[in-house]
């Protein structure tokens, strides 16, 4: 796992240490610690942001996220297992499905925001930080069914590549656990990768046990030519999906 606050968080304690040792109690120890305490508080403050990615060195834009306020984590291989397994009996068969299960464990556990690895921000994403509740967006609003068909999806999908969730949101574990039971199946005789994935763990399962707050498609589905969402530069988009498929 890698976490960006952590070694903020060490150097913050240190600083204060090294100010009380040189300078004597009386005199430097109160404000260096009323100092340090406020930087502290305002590093707490920051959006949690997850991510999750085989190799977190290849996280593009972990940076960014930074630069714009949040608190940024990668969860690899074995930290989506382990999540995965501490709150599930059911063992998932690839992945890529302990990765979509993952998220929403995460979020339940600590609350923020998870977004794909390969998500872009972009100027709203300094705008809009939380939502009042667990939210999810459509990364699709096709024409008609048989158009949608024609990719694989349902007419209507939740993007799971951007989610905002609250802490201890019991939908966000409940769904983890049925996500868990479904992915124990094998692929059925003619049955795609793709479909197999999206009935198990991916967004059309997810789309169909998800029972919340759902933007349109300009939210978080930008760039969907398909589903004609507007281009990233848009105002109302937040983030920019990259299709790398870094867990595929």
């Amino acid at each position: 796992m890698r976490a960006g606050a952590k070694s903020a968080c060490c150097a913050i304690a240190a600083i204060a240490l090294i100010s009380i040792c040189k300078g004597g109690r009386e005199t430097v120890a109160v404000p260096v610690l009323t100092t340090s305490s406020a930087a502290l508080t305002a590093l707490l403050a920051r959006p949690l942001l997850f991510t999750t990615d085989k190799d977190c060195s290849k996280w593009d834009y972990a940076e960014e996220w930074t630069a714009l306020g949040y608190s940024t984590t990668c969860l690899g291989n074995i930290d989506i297992r382990n999540l995965v397994v501490s709150h599930c009996r059911d063992r998932p068969r690839k992945i890529i499905q302990y990765a979509d299960i993952a998220r929403l464990l995460i979020l339940y556990e600590q609350g923020g925001w998870y977004v794909d690895s390969d998500v872009r921000p972009t100027r709203r994403c300094q705008a809009v930080t939380s939502f009042p509740e667990t939210t999810f967006g459509l990364e699709s609003d096709f024409a008609t069914v048989d158009e949608a068909n024609g990719y694989g999806m349902l007419q209507q999908s939740l993007s799971l590549w951007a989610i905002y969730g609250k802490k201890g949101d019991a939908r966000l574990l409940e769904n983890a656990k049925k996500l868990c039971a479904l992915s124990t199946r094998t692929a059925r005789l003619h049955e795609s990768r793709q479909k197999y994935i999206f009935s198990t763990s991916g967004p059309t399962i997810q789309t169909q046990l998800w029972n919340g707050t759902v933007l349109p498609v300009s939210v978080f589905g930008c760039g969907q030519q398909h589903s004609n969402s507007p281009p990233c530069h848009s105002e109302s988009c937040w983030g920019c999906h990259g299709f790398k498929g870094r867990w595929l």
